[in-house]
């Protein structure tokens, strides 16, 4: 296995080598995983003083869907700042710090011919921002609208169904033409156990619930990205 420094101290579990075929796909949540904030959404929500709590309970009771959900979103930051344009959420969503070891990550997973992705439901603009730093090699991410002015429209575009992740792993596998065997997944919540059914190696990155650490083949309870690579590298 490849070694990346990461200091004295980590915790991992289940460190055991993953074994098998070579990991030729790796995907990547967003929030939580290659940002070091939960969600994308809320930080756009806190820099306008804004919040969600109403639309995501109803969410999570599936009385709406993802659709839905960004819209009330929107609604809420058009009625807090009218003139909200897409140069607004970019400058909002460029402070978010990045997890560290991001970089090193990916370089090394890049090095060994592993084509990494971002899946997320977060916003579209943040995963672009992070496809170029990365770099990743495909994106797919919910997003929100802009007229030709450069402000927020009343709008919602869902690539990745929250609860339908796996489904968008299986489409890249089929791609980028690599199996189950050959692909791995990193995510934070129960949300991404869909990436993990996809994947022979499976990362719980500082897991958020106990749903996706069960299903999980590593878990990695420190913020090092690093670390949640490490089991994907030859």
């Amino acid at each position: 296995m490849r070694a990346l420094s990461v200091g004295a101290t980590t915790a991992m579990e289940r460190t055991a080598r993953a074994g098998g075929a070579k990991i030729k796909l790796a995907a990547f949540d967003m929030d939580g995983v290659l940002i070091d904030h939960v969600s994308s959404w809320a930080a756009v929500h806190d820099a306008l003083g804004t919040a969600n709590r109403e639309a995501m309970r109803e969410f999570l009771e599936g009385r709406i869907d993802d659709r839905e959900f960004i819209l009330r979103d929107v609604e809420l930051w058009r009625r807090a700042r009218p003139t909200l344009s897409k140069g607004d959420i970019l400058a909002i969503l460029g402070k978010i710090p990045r997890m560290p070891g991001l970089r090193e990550a990916i370089t090394a997973l890049r090095a060994q011919g592993t084509a990494c992705v971002i899946v997320t439901g977060g916003l579209r603009a943040m995963g672009e921002i992070l496809a170029r730093e990365g770099p990743f090699d495909a994106l797919r991410a919910n997003n929100v609208a802009f007229g030709p002015d450069g402000r927020l429209l009343d709008e919602a575009v869902v690539e990745v169904p929250i609860r339908a992740k796996g489904e968008v792993v299986r489409a890249l596998r089929e791609f980028y033409g690599v199996g189950r065997e050959e692909t791995a997944s990193v995510g934070d919540t129960h949300f991404d156990r869909g990436m993990f059914s996809e994947s022979r190696v499976s990362v719980a990155f500082n897991p958020a619930d106990e749903a996706v650490v069960a299903a999980a083949t590593h878990v990695v309870r420190e913020k090092d990205l690093r670390l949640a690579v490490a089991p994907l590298l030859d």
